[in-house]
């Protein structure tokens, strides 16, 4: 079965996972031509190899705490109810320090 991206309009539910998810999976909430939205779940120490996206991205940490480590910059500790942006193509990897969940905006870039 497809997982189920919302349409506009619907309500997303950030609290919990979506019904046809299986537990502690992350998820793309929405995606169209201009964002995507992914609800990140991390486990504790959970590393996320360095990686970049082509557009803007928007970390906001909706529960535990995430590190954010970038390369020649100091390493952000981004806790429940914070958040950050990195320009696009800026390279960065994620180490969670406990159980964790992200919300991802991803601005794209125009094909």
């Amino acid at each position: 079965m497809a997982l189920h991206h919302a349409l506009p309009g619907e309500v997303i539910d950030l609290a919990t996972a979506p019904a046809d998810a299986p537990q502690n999976q992350s998820t793309a909430l929405f995606r169209t031509a201009e964002i995507e939205v992914i609800r990140r779940v991390l486990q504790r120490d959970q590393d996320v190899p360095e990686h970049r996206v082509d557009g803007p991205v928007v970390l906001h940490c909706l529960e535990g705490a995430v590190r954010l480590i970038r390369p020649n910059a100091a390493v952000l500790l981004l806790q429940a109810g914070q958040m950050t942006w990195l320009a696009g193509g800026q390279p960065y990897a994620l180490g969670a320090r406990e159980d964790s969940v992200l919300l991802m905006t991803i601005v794209r870039r125009p094909d």
